[in-house]
């Protein structure tokens, strides 16, 4: 294990086990208040007008502040602790709820957009470190899994409620963003509970002693020399843009083929159900199997899906595509997390994380535009087909990856 500090906190240091349920109710709110406002964000940019190329720089926009702030923001909480940075950035979520319910232009929405993906990211950067480092080794894979169940819940509810709200209960966009803020309120709440969780910190300093620039960037060189951490990389960025896609892209898929709103959500909410159902099923598969393997073989499930979906225009048949991709796309982000928090000391681990998700951030960024671009000169259905062959990718990329990321077997040993 290459961890320069112990990982398990000495008994009479240890948070209690309410913190961990806590944590997991406040990413309920916050991500659901989340997952209801982005394809919200699509519907309000078509309302103005947006076309496909736009469309692809609104969900673009999402990523850039978090692309630029992601890794940093991973050094500030290792130094400064977690609940302050969970509590900014759920704050931000609620701030920028009343926003969009007041946004006439698309400028306006591109702009809440970049700052709602700012608040989003700080909070992630944040609940992850606290279940990466909240608890021994060997429960590791488990914590993530109850947290990205966690998430994939609020992938259901989120997009759902708002298709509802919108498309049957006949609210306008901007009420269904302030109805968003109630969950983003309550997340602040528990937020603020976890100021008194006593982390278990370590005092050690694995990088000597340097200015704090000095310190992330020799960190950052630190974390990408470790063992098959790019490639895992690879695969959660690829996972991530296509989760994205799908969020930006089906409701202007659904706009042109006739497709209303609710079945949109439902298409949405298979797709997050079934991503919850293989990060249930992600430890008894692990017993199988490592998580190279894992990873390889989940990316595959969403890249054949993704490439028929541009072929049937039946409904059912949509949603069952969604929920093969979902299964598949469910497993990338828990164990990319649980592979790179392995890989690396405590005291870089919120670092690590941010870096990650940094990565993410800058495919988030760059394939809206490229694939908008595309869309633009071609049609929707384009994107689903570069998606797939995203994934198809970064799978044969994963299945030649040192087997670094380990089982749970071998995290309970080190």
């Amino acid at each position: 294990m290459p961890d320069d500090v112990p990982d398990q906190a000495p008994v009479a240091d240890r948070p209690s086990r309410g913190w961990l349920i806590r944590t997991l109710v406040t990413a309920l709110f916050g991500m659901t208040a989340i997952q209801a406002m982005r394809p919200m964000v699509s519907y309000r940019a078509l309302e103005l007008g947006a076309s496909a190329f736009e469309l692809g720089i609104v969900a673009a926009s999402y990523a850039l502040l978090s692309f630029l702030f992601a890794a940093p923001l991973g050094s500030w909480i290792d130094r400064l602790g977690e609940a302050r940075f969970l509590i900014g950035g759920t704050a931000t979520t609620t701030l920028i709820a009343v926003v969009l319910s007041q946004a006439d232009s698309l400028p306006a929405v591109i702009g809440a957009q970049a700052l709602l993906g700012l608040g989003q990211v700080t909070a992630l950067v944040a609940l992850q470190t606290l279940v990466a480092n909240g608890g021994p080794r060997a429960g590791r894979d488990a914590r993530f899994g109850a947290f990205t169940v966690a998430a994939s819940t609020t992938q259901i509810i989120g997009p759902m409620s708002a298709g509802f709200l919108y498309d049957t209960a006949g609210l306008s966009s901007g009420r269904v963003f302030l109805l968003a803020g109630i969950p983003a309120i309550a997340a602040v709440g528990m937020a603020v509970s976890l100021l008194v969780r006593p982390a278990p910190r370590s005092t050690g300093r694995g990088v000597g002693a340097r200015s704090p620039s000095e310190r992330f960037f020799t960190t950052v060189g630190t974390v990408m020399r470790r063992p098959s951490i790019p490639h895992a990389m690879l695969v959660s960025v690829a996972v991530l843009t296509s989760i994205d896609l799908l969020i930006a892209y089906l409701p202007a898929y659904g706009e042109a083929n006739g497709i209303p709103a609710s079945t949109i959500g439902v298409m949405l909410g298979a797709r997050a159900a079934a991503g919850m159902a293989s990060r249930v099923l992600m430890l008894p598969m692990l017993r199988r199997s490592t998580r190279r393997r894992l990873l390889a073989q989940s990316t595959l499930l969403p890249c054949v899906a993704l490439l028929l979906l541009p072929l049937t225009d039946v409904t059912i048949v949509l949603i069952g595509l969604l929920a093969v991709a979902g299964f598949g796309l469910g497993l990338g982000q828990p164990l990319s997390m649980a592979w790179i928090a392995d890989q690396v000391p405590r005291s870089i681990r919120g670092t690590a994380l941010g870096i990650r998700i940094t990565g993410n951030r800058l495919g988030q960024f760059v394939v809206p535009v490229a694939v908008g671009a595309v869309a633009g000169a071609t049609s929707i259905a384009a994107i689903f087909v570069i998606s797939g062959v995203t994934l198809g990718v970064s799978a044969l990329v994963m299945s030649r990856a040192p087997d670094g990321g380990g089982t749970p077997g071998e995290a309970a040993a080190g």
